[in-house]
């Protein structure tokens, strides 16, 4: 195998798996996603929950069916789904609403 294949191969396999991570995202909705590109105008949109803010990338949750679709419409250049375990961000945002909730529950 010459470096060319390696290459060629390394470039599909990564291809085949960020479409697949976006593809899943589409079908499966996770709570939270990774969304890559404009923040623009996912501030304005109400029924999204911004977990954490970055250059070039956003942790956004949201509950609503098509969330994740309309996350693509309005500009979003990748879509990265993320499971409660494996975000920094997602993790103090799932303890702030905890927090939140025993804090009001205690009122």
């Amino acid at each position: 195998m010459t470096i060319s294949g390696a290459l060629k191969g390394l470039a599909v396999t990564l291809f085949v798996w960020f479409a697949g991570m976006a593809g899943l995202a589409l079908v499966v909705e996770p709570s939270a996603v990774a969304v890559f590109g404009p923040a623009a105008p996912l501030w304005a949109d109400k029924d999204l929950r911004i977990v954490a803010v970055r250059p070039g990338v956003m942790t956004v949750a949201g509950e609503k069916p098509g969330w994740v679709r309309r996350l693509y419409t309005e500009g979003a250049w990748f879509v990265w789904p993320i499971t409660s375990g494996g975000c920094v961000g997602l993790r103090r945002w799932l303890a702030a609403e905890q927090e939140i909730d025993a804090s009001l529950a205690a009122s």
